[in-house]
C-alpha cells in the first residue's frame, strides 16, 4: 500500500485500500470485454469499455494526487466527502458499463453486490445504505431506459427485445429480489464490519494496556536491581574483610570459614542477579542510548570465540568458525553485541560436555546477516524451546548441569537482537546439541 500512496499513508484505512480495489477493477474492465468478446463471441463494443476503463484509471490518478495533496496540506476533512464520492462515482462507472454491456439482464448486476460490501467493510453504515438506495435506483432508472429507449441498450446475448410479453412481470421480480438483496447485504456487511472494528479497537485497549504493564514491570524490575545495588555492595565488602580476618587467626574453626565462603558465594550470585536486571531494564528502556557503529562480524566473532577460548580448553572443547561467508557488516551497538554473541557462546561451552564442540558461522541471508552458535552439549527438552527466552526461566535438565544462574541470560540476549532489528531461534534436541540463531540486518538493509 505505501509503495502505491507512498505520500497518502495516514489515509491507508480506507479510501487508499479502495484506491488498490480500483486499480484492480479498471484492469478488470480492459481485460474481461476482450475475453468475452473473442472467447464467448459477445458482441461488446470493445471501444466504449476500453474508454470505461481509461476513465476509471484517470479518476483513480485524480484521488491518488487529491490524497497527497491532502496529506502535504494537513487538510484531513476532506476525508468525509472523499468517501461516499468514490462510492458513488465508482457504482455510476458501473451503472454506465452495465447500459452498454447487456443492460439489467447481464450478470454484471451481481456486482452492484460486491460493491455494496466493499463499501459496508471500509466505510461507515450511513454511506454503505445510500449506495445500497443509489444502486436500486440506478437499476430502476436502467430498466426504464430498456423500456423507454428499446434497443438503447445492446443485446449482446441474443435474448431479444425487453419489452416482449412478459418481461415486464420478469423486471418486476428481478428488482424485487435485487432491492431485498442489496439492503440485507448491506445490513449484514455492515453489522460484521462494526463487530470487527470493536473486536480491534478492544484489542488494541488491550494491547496498550499489556504495553503498559510491560513498561511498569521494566520500571520495578530496575528500581529493585538498583535499591539491591548498594546493600550488596556493603555486604560483599564485609565478607571480605570478615575473611580476611579469619585467615590471621590461628584455629579458625572450617565451619566458620565454609559459612563465609558460601555467604560470599551467595552474594556474587546475587549481585551477578542485580547487574543483569539493571541491563535487561537498560536495554528495554533505552535500546538505542548507544551509538552504533558499522561492526565487521567475522572480526567481532573472532574476537568473541578468543575471548572464550580458556574456559573451552579447561574442558577440552573444541572451539572454532565453522561456514563463513565473505565479510560481512552490520550496524550495531558493539558492546551490546558482544555481550549477546558471547553469552551465546559461553552458554553453549557451559553445556556442553568435556571434549564436546562448539562452532560458530557467519553467513548471509538475503539482507540478513546469519549468525549460528551450534554446539553438540546436552539440548534444550522439546517442551522448553518456547521458554528459553523468558525471564529467569531455566530448563531443568540446565539446573543440573550448573545450580548457580540467574535465567536472564538468553532475555537479554533476545532484547539485544530486536533492538538491532533482528530476530533469534533455537533448535534443539536432547544429547545432541542446540543451534541458536541470529539474524541482524546488513549495514545497507539497517539504513534504509
Amino acid at each position: 500500500m505505501d509503495r502505491l500512496l507512498p505520500r497518502a499513508r495516514f489515509l491507508h484505512l480506507p479510501l487508499a485500500r479502495f484506491i488498490l480495489f480500483r486499480w484492480f477493477a479498471a484492469s478488470a474492465v480492459l481485460i474481461a470485454p476482450v475475453v468475452l468478446r473473442f472467447g464467448l463471441g459477445l458482441q461488446i463494443n470493445l471501444v466504449a469499455t476500453s474508454i470505461i476503463a481509461g476513465g476509471l484509471a484517470a479518476i483513480n490518478l485524480t484521488y491518488v494526487v487529491l490524497l497527497r495533496r491532502m496529506e502535504a496540506t494537513g487538510w484531513s476533512s476532506g476525508v468525509r466527502w472523499m468517501e461516499p464520492l468514490q462510492a458513488l462515482v465508482d457504482l455510476i462507472i458501473l451503472t454506465v458499463l452495465l447500459f452498454i454491456t447487456g443492460g439489467v439482464r447481464n450478470p454484471l448486476l451481481m456486482f452492484y453486490v460486491f460493491h455494496v460490501i466493499v463499501t459496508g467493510i471500509l466505510f461507515k453504515r450511513i454511506i454503505c445504505f445510500s449506495i445500497a438506495v443509489c444502486a436500486i435506483l440506478f437499476v430502476v432508472a436502467e430498466c426504464a431506459a430498456e423500456v423507454l429507449l428499446p434497443g438503447a441498450s445492446p443485446d449482446i446475448f441474443g435474448l431479444g427485445s425487453i419489452v416482449a410479453p412478459g418481461h415486464f412481470s420478469y423486471l418486476l421480480c428481478i428488482l424485487a429480489a435485487f432491492s431485498m438483496m442489496l439492503l440485507v447485504t448491506a445490513l449484514l456487511t455492515c453489522d460484521i464490519a462494526e463487530r470487527l472494528r470493536r473486536e480491534e479497537k478492544r484489542l488494541a485497549a488491550a494491547t496498550e494496556h499489556l504495553t503498559k504493564l510491560e513498561e511498569a514491570k521494566s520500571r520495578l524490575l530496575y528500581f529493585v536491581a538498583h535499591e539491591m545495588k548498594s546493600p550488596l555492595v556493603a555486604i560483599t565488602s564485609c565478607l571480605q574483610a570478615a575473611r580476611s580476618l579469619l585467615e590471621k587467626q590461628e584455629n579458625v574453626p572450617d565451619a566458620v570459614t565454609d559459612m563465609l565462603r558460601r555467604a560470599r558465594a551467595r552474594s556474587d550470585q546475587m549481585a551477578a542477579l542485580v547487574a543483569e536486571l539493571l541491563e535487561l531494564s537498560r536495554q528495554r528502556s533505552m535500546p538505542n542510548a548507544a551509538p552504533r557503529h558499522c561492526a565487521a562480524l567475522i572480526s567481532l566473532v573472532q574476537y568473541i570465540l578468543d575471548d572464550h577460548r580458556e574456559a573451552a580448553e579447561k574442558k577440552h572443547i573444541a572451539l572454532g568458525v565453522g561456514e563463513c561467508d565473505t565479510e560481512i557488516d552490520v550496524l550495531a551497538d558493539c558492546e551490546s553485541l558482544q555481550r549477546a554473541l558471547g553469552n551465546l557462546v559461553g552458554n553453549a561451552i557451559e553445556y556442553t560436555p568435556e571434549s564436546g564442540k562448539v562452532e560458530v558461522s557467519v553467513l548471509s541471508d538475503g539482507d540478513m546477516a546469519k549468525i549460528v552458535v551450534a554446539d553438540s552439549g546436552i539440548g534444550i527438552p522439546e517442551e522448553d524451546l518456547d521458554a528459553v527466552f523468558q525471564e529467569f526461566y531455566r530448563s531443568a535438565n540446565a539446573r543440573k548441569v550448573s545450580r548457580i544462574g540467574t535465567g536472564l541470560g538468553l532475555a537479554i540476549v533476545k532484547t539485544i537482537v530486536e533492538n538491532h532489528g533482528g530476530r533469534i531461534a533455537v533448535e534443539s534436541k536432547i544429547g545432541e546439541g542446540s543451534t541458536f540463531t541470529v539474524w541482524l540486518p546488513k549495514v545497507k538493509a539497517a539504513q534504509q
